[in-house]
């Protein structure tokens, strides 16, 4: 199968190419390999992180052990975000609200340490 799985620490991500029906069936069939694998070396697969990300319009409903897997439209690994768009918005706008925040902070605490030593 041409199903790619990848693993680090405690993440797993399965990833194909589909180009038709019968890849949507032979990528399920390997989940549910990876799914038996699991469960046969007692490791849990916690079904709320599991998710499933389309990059194009054929859209199939995933399960791990019977379980829906959930859909979503982006997704973080490593700190970096995926959008099934492929475009960089999502990253860009989370890292500019992170340097916002840090940027305020050093700012008030500037501010403390400059009335700390105006009192003195």
């Amino acid at each position: 199968h041409d199903t790619t799985v990848s693993m680090f620490a405690d993440d797993t991500k399965c990833h194909r190419h589909l180009r038709n029906f019968q890849d949507t069936i032979i990528l399920q069939q390997d989940l549910d390999s990876v799914a038996n694998w699991c469960n046969d070396w007692r490791m849990d697969l916690n079904q709320t992180k599991c998710v499933v990300m389309h990059f194009i319009s054929l859209i199939t409903q995933y399960t791990i052990s019977d379980t829906p897997v959930l859909k979503s439209s982006s997704q973080k690994d490593l700190g970096i975000t995926t959008t099934n768009d492929l475009k960089w918005n999502k990253q860009v706008q989370e890292i500019s609200t992170k340097a916002n925040k840090m940027s305020g902070f050093v700012k008030r605490t500037a501010f403390d340490i400059r009335q700390r030593r105006d009192r003195k």
